[in-house]
């Protein structure tokens, strides 16, 4: 919590994340998986459109492999066969001194 708020309103804040401590998770484990709602995406047609891959150096790929396995272990994502992929990039974030340092995994998907 930042220093915007009064000690009451972080008292508060407090209390009320202790109360739904349960709703929060730190890890991909904890996560449940939502059986209810079937996702697909419809294409135009079967025809892949292909791109330049955009370029990762080692450190990124390796970045990229783990984040995908930790993925694939907690079943958010599975291995495909299809020609169709999506665009992953590494973006720089702040860390927790406020560097731009970290970096974090995003994917473009754009129809």
């Amino acid at each position: 919590m930042g220093n915007q708020l009064t000690k009451k309103e972080r008292h508060h804040v407090t209390n009320l994340l202790i109360k739904y401590e349960n709703v929060f998770t730190f890890s991909m484990k904890d996560l449940g998986r939502c059986k209810t709602v079937q996702f697909s995406i419809n294409l135009t047609n079967d025809t892949p459109i292909y791109g330049r891959k955009h370029r990762l150096n080692k450190h990124e790929w390796e970045l990229v492999d783990e984040r995908c396995k930790e993925l694939h272990e907690t079943s958010f994502i599975q291995p495909s066969s299809f020609d169709f992929a999506v665009v992953t990039i590494m973006r720089t974030k702040k860390d927790s001194v406020g560097l731009w340092t970290k970096k974090k995994m995003c994917e473009i998907i754009s129809f």
